[in-house]
């Protein structure tokens, strides 16, 4: 609501600019961090590869370094790429 304080962004908000690989194997480039209608910070990112269904996309921060089950391992959603 207006006036009340901007809760501050997670410590491991990933920064503008940086690419990362999805654990299905596409890349993905942050271009920015929104604060959502509910408080919620997501990571507003757009894909490097030809194709996409979309020009942006964007997720929350508390999702963005989840641990999920991929050809049954474990592994992380999103790693930075390099």
């Amino acid at each position: 609501m207006k006036g009340d304080p901007v809760p501050a962004a997670p410590s491991d908000t990933p920064k503008v600019g940086e690419v990362y690989q999805h654990y299905k194997g596409d890349q993905y480039k942050v271009t920015g961090i929104a604060l959502n209608s509910t408080d919620q910070w997501v990571v507003v990112y757009e894909p490097m590869y030809v194709g996409a269904v979309a020009q942006l996309f964007t997720r929350p921060v508390s999702e963005w370094h989840e641990v999920v089950e991929w050809q049954g391992n474990q592994v992380p959603r999103f790693v930075l790429a390099g």
